[in-house]
């Protein structure tokens, strides 16, 4: 029997006014035990109205878990998909504040907690679904709606809706937890993008000016280098006509022959310059190869910087520039010192050859 027609049923058991057997068929204004134009509908339900109102009641109860079953379910649906959203969000964000793509580990183990939770709502709903699906066969099997559900059963169903409303809660918890932790974790990246940014733009500053006078150095070192050799060759042809001279020299004998010692000995440390400026010449151009290989993540991050992106993960890179830049600057002091010194001793054979033509002249 349906809720509707048990009710009109029960109105119609309901009309006490009147004596039960006033209520005949045909009934008259001027029988006092007989409503006006009433009619009795004779049934099973006539005579029962207190049990008709329990069952009604019952009926209203059982309908109110259903629903609130419902919605719980729902609530645990909408909720493991805002965590599927939140999460695609924050990958999003995560992927952007380091250079390889790869998810900072505070947005990973929030995306990882998000997930468990979604699992949990999706899981309990599922459960509910199914209890709601067992509690609705259990309603409708019965004559009227919801009289053969138990006590037993509402209590079930009840405390199935309440893990899975506790479960989409958790769920919902989540996934603003997610995006909570990628916007922070965005935020500080973008704090340190922009210290690590300045000082990758002080060592572009400072290798670039550096990379220009590295080649520069090692090329005037090789001038240097060939003009020294010039030099040591101009002494040789000198010291064989100083040699000559000493063979045919008698009293200024001596005085050439110390001419010739000076000569020797100045070429000598011309000459012994030559393998250390070839190394130190070496040093800088391996030391200008090194700092351009160091500055290119660098001028990279810089590159990322101006486009409005964020600078990860730069700390060993601006260390390694760091370092190269202090190697380079060494190198090119060495090569600076080798080269004055090759100049002074070159400048000093210079002297002692002039000396020489003077006097051979």
């Amino acid at each position: 029997m349906s809720v509707w027609r048990a009710a009109v049923t029960m109105i119609a058991c309901m009309q006490v006014s009147w004596p039960v057997d006033a209520l005949v068929t045909g009934g008259s204004r001027g029988d006092p035990k007989t409503p006006e134009y009433s009619k009795l509908i004779k049934g099973s339900d006539c005579g029962h109205a207190k049990q008709i109102i329990g069952k009604y009641q019952k009926a209203a109860k059982v309908g109110k878990v259903a629903g609130a079953a419902r919605g719980a379910i729902t609530q645990a649906d909408v909720a493991a998909g805002k965590v599927d959203a939140a999460v695609s969000r924050a990958k999003e964000i995560g992927k952007t504040l380091n250079k390889d793509g790869e998810l900072p580990k505070a947005i990973k183990d929030a995306i990882t907690s998000a997930e468990k939770a979604a699992k949990e709502a999706s899981k309990a709903s599922a459960t509910l679904d199914t209890e709601l699906e067992t509690f609705k066969k259990k309603v409708s099997g019965s004559d009227l709606s919801g009289a053969d559900v138990t006590d037993e059963d509402m209590v079930k169903l009840k405390a199935a809706a309440e893990a899975a409303k506790d479960a989409g809660g958790a769920a919902f918890a989540s996934a603003e937890r997610v995006l909570s932790k990628a916007q922070e974790t965005e935020e500080s990246a973008k704090e340190k993008s922009e210290q690590s940014t300045g000082r990758v733009r002080v060592l572009i500053s400072t290798a670039e000016p550096l990379l220009e006078k590295l080649p520069k150095a090692a090329q005037e070192a090789g001038w240097a280098v060939d003009k020294a050799d010039a030099t040591a060759t101009k002494a040789d042809g000198t010291l064989k006509k100083v040699e000559a001279k000493i063979k045919d020299a008698k009293d200024q004998k001596p005085v050439w022959e110390a001419l010739k010692e000076g000569i020797k000995s100045h070429m000598d440390g011309v000459k012994e310059m030559k393998d250390p400026m070839k190394k130190a010449t070496t040093a800088v151009s391996d030391a200008k190869k090194a700092l351009q290989d160091v500055m290119k993540p660098l001028n990279k991050a810089a590159e990322t910087a101006a486009g409005g992106g964020v600078v990860s993960e730069v700390s060993a890179d601006i260390t390694n520039a760091e370092k190269a830049i202090d190697e380079a600057n060494q190198a090119l002091t060495a090569l600076k010192g080798k080269k004055e010194s090759l100049v002074k001793r070159q400048d000093r054979l210079t002297e002692e050859l002039d000396k020489a033509e003077k006097k051979l002249a």
